[in-house]
């Protein structure tokens, strides 16, 4: 025992109530020529701070909400109120339902408190000054149990069969009918799973979405149930044992012993503590059940416990005082029934390292260990003598940062102290050589005015030095600054070159910078403001393609795989004949495109289709053209090449090795989000870029 503290009292109304400064308080009511009841605050030592008034008898123990109010309900032969009272003992607002409140208000995650009254009411309040949100009938009459889930969802027992679900809206999520009367109060464990037991001897548990997930038959009535962090459950039961349930509804073990109605607690340094009341006493267990420790206690009808944030546990007795030993001139101190501290305190501590080397930059982990074993205080602070050399965090993590040597001192919460010595030495730095350089385009076409960002890649990725400098060759055509950016001055080309500062390794893409804007459209009538006039004009000035006697372009129709054809030849300008045709359908080669086919063949770029046909008025596609043109440029396609366009997976591999030099080429226009879109038609403003930007390349 750590310390007793009298109250004046006839009867205790639950467990002990630990607010977040540490303060306990007490709900205790008074028999004596009438009745008065209390909420007393004590200090962690024992020493008794305030006491609260009430003229009613307690019908609910004390809660303590997140700004520290504390809220309990009183009543005798009237509805009573819900009272909330500020941590300095004055009276902050009080709620007065249509009944008596007699279970225990919860709050939500939004900090909303929730009461039941007996009416069978639901009543949300705005805890800053007891205003009633809104109300919802349970349409039973009779007091409802809450808990409160993460998610904002309550959930009532109200003495029927039925769970009830609510919404933070306050209106009904479900209705789950169990086998008998919900006997216990609900209990929400981490992952949402809802869980109460039945007259029926069933503990249910409940999922989220109101299904049954599984039941448990114990065999006699079981009482509230506490849920521990890895979804096993505790609970006792009437025939006096706990019971522990894993959270796939099986049996782990049952504690012969203590099977209280009152909830287990689980406390912070892995220990249940429960009660016996035949045996009176309360028993400490590992979470494998065996006994760490007993205390015997005196008492007519056992309470719920509390643990403090230190581990000490708290208990009140109800062993009703002596009437004969009573001075009625010093009541508080002669009627009296006790409060009790109760502690393991830590004797020695101890860390699994007491030294440690580490580098700059390393990491490690202090674990402290206690003696005895199942000390209630397992909190730990932490301190380096030299967080700037190596720090630790509250975990017991340990980060070196420079060269030298520190102590980290570990305190625990009762005093003992351990240390581990760190050495830190400096890191040896290895570098990583610069293989190559490598742009994201190696050709760009771009309009006066227009900046495009070039994008270096060192090799390796994990080179040390990753610096870079850009040069244009002709910057009167285009500049390019530190960073790759390049912007187009005035028609012309360069070759825009990056270096690595380490190894002189270069890089570089050829830009062509024509005259105009998209606004000028030439001897055409329909290209003014389309993405692709500057190459339209540049292929008519070549001789590539020209339009319509209408003096159209027509930049958006489809083009056939003979005209298409015709246009690559008109730039590629072959000086011979070409090779006989042998296509299955030669015969329907247009006249005007025959010529075109002939040195295509002899050229290597066109072989035909596997049936051996050639179908000229076909409409030609992306990875038909593309193929075409970059055999223009005479490069040998590899097999097994990959691509950079978002729709990769789509492309053919026979169609891949040209789409990987197009897209290093930026030959391909006027698709977007960075798509090759293989299947699609070409259209002839696509097809006169892709052939000027070839030709651009091969000049």
């Amino acid at each position: 025992m750590k310390w007793k503290a009298p109250t004046l009292a006839s009867r205790y109304m639950g467990a002990p109530a630990i607010g977040p400064d540490q303060t306990i308080y007490l709900g205790h009511t008074f028999f004596f020529l009438g009745s008065v009841s209390y909420v007393s605050a004590f200090k962690s030592d024992g020493t008794k701070m305030w006491s609260y008034t009430l003229n009613d008898i307690l019908l609910t123990p004390p809660i303590v909400g997140p700004d520290g109010t504390i809220y309990v309900s009183n009543a005798n032969d009237n509805p009573g109120e819900l009272i909330a009272i500020r941590p300095d003992g004055t009276k902050k607002w009080a709620f007065a339902a249509g009944d008596q409140i007699r279970s225990t208000p919860v709050f939500g995650s939004d900090g909303i408190l929730y009461a039941a009254s007996r009416d069978g009411i639901l009543h949300a309040l705005n805890p800053q000054n007891g205003s009633e949100i809104w109300l919802y009938d349970m349409e039973v009459r009779g007091q409802a149990s809450l808990a409160t889930a993460p998610d904002g969802t309550i959930y009532a027992a109200n003495g029927t069969s039925s769970l009830y679900a609510i919404k933070p809206n306050g209106t009904r999520k479900w209705t789950y009918q169990a086998g008998g009367i919900v006997s216990s109060a609900p209990a929400v464990g981490p992952d949402g799973t809802i869980f109460a037991g039945s007259a029926d001897h069933n503990l249910y548990a409940i999922l989220p979405s109101g299904g049954l997930k599984w039941k448990f038959d114990q065999g006699s009535t079981l009482f509230a149930p506490s849920v521990a962090q890895n979804g096993d459950v505790y609970v006792g039961s009437e025939d006096s044992k706990l019971n522990v349930i894993r959270s796939d509804g099986s049996l782990k073990w049952q504690f012969a012993a203590g099977g209280s109605v009152v909830p287990p607690v689980l406390a912070p340094n892995g220990l249940v503590y429960t009660q016996s009341s035949s045996n009176k006493a309360i028993y400490a267990l590992n979470p494998d059940g065996a006994i760490q420790w007993q205390y015997r206690f005196v008492t007519d009808n056992p309470q719920p416990l509390s643990v403090g944030n230190d581990g000490t546990l708290y208990d009140v007795s109800t062993n009703y005082p002596d009437m004969k030993n009573v001075d009625t001139n010093d009541m508080e101190h002669t009627y009296v029934m006790y409060m009790y501290a109760l502690k393991v305190p830590v004797k020695t501590m101890t860390l699994d390292q007491t030294s440690l080397a580490l580098t700059e930059g390393q990491t490690s982990k202090l674990t402290p260990s206690f003696t005895p074993s199942y000390a209630s205080n397992s909190t730990v602070t932490w301190k380096s003598s030299n967080p700037n050399i190596a720090s630790v965090d509250n975990k017991g993590n340990v980060s070196a940062h420079i060269s030298g040597t520190v102590t980290v001192t570990a305190t625990s919460g009762d005093g003992p102290v351990a240390q581990c010595k760190i050495s830190v030495t400096a890191r040896t730095v290895t570098t990583t050589e610069v293989s190559s350089v490598v742009l994201n385009k190696t050709a760009l076409f771009l309009r006066t005015g227009d900046s495009v960002a070039l994008m270096a890649k060192v090799i390796p990725d994990n080179a040390t030095n990753q610096n870079v400098t850009w040069v244009s060759s002709n910057p009167g055509a285009a500049t390019v600054n530190l960073y790759g950016k390049v912007t187009a001055l005035s028609p012309g080309s360069t070759d825009i070159t990056v270096t690595t500062q380490d190894g002189n390794f270069i890089a570089r893409s050829k830009v062509v910078v024509t005259a105009g804007t998209s606004a000028d459209s030439g001897p055409f009538i329909d290209i003014k403001g389309h993405w692709a006039t500057p190459e339209i004009l540049r292929a008519y000035e070549l001789k590539v393609a020209s339009g319509y006697p209408d003096f159209t372009f027509q930049p958006n129709a489809n083009i056939t795989r003979s005209e298409f054809t015709v246009m690559l030849m008109n730039g590629l300008k072959p000086a011979f004949e070409g090779a006989d045709l042998t296509f299955t359908d030669t015969g329907q080669i247009q006249d005007w495109a025959a010529k075109s086919v002939k040195q295509a063949v002899k050229l290597g770029i066109i072989s035909g289709y596997p049936d051996g046909s050639f179908r000229p008025t076909a409409n030609i596609t992306h990875e038909e053209m593309m193929s075409m043109v970059v055999k223009g440029l005479g490069i040998t396609l590899t097999p097994g090449a990959t691509t950079d366009y978002a729709d990769d997976a789509d492309i053919p591999d026979w169609a891949k090795p040209a789409a990987s030099i197009s897209g290093k080429n930026n030959l391909l226009g006027g698709t977007t989000g960075n798509n090759f879109a293989p299947s699609t038609l070409a259209t002839r403003a696509e097809a006169v870029t892709a052939i000027v930007r070839m030709l651009d390349i091969r000049l």
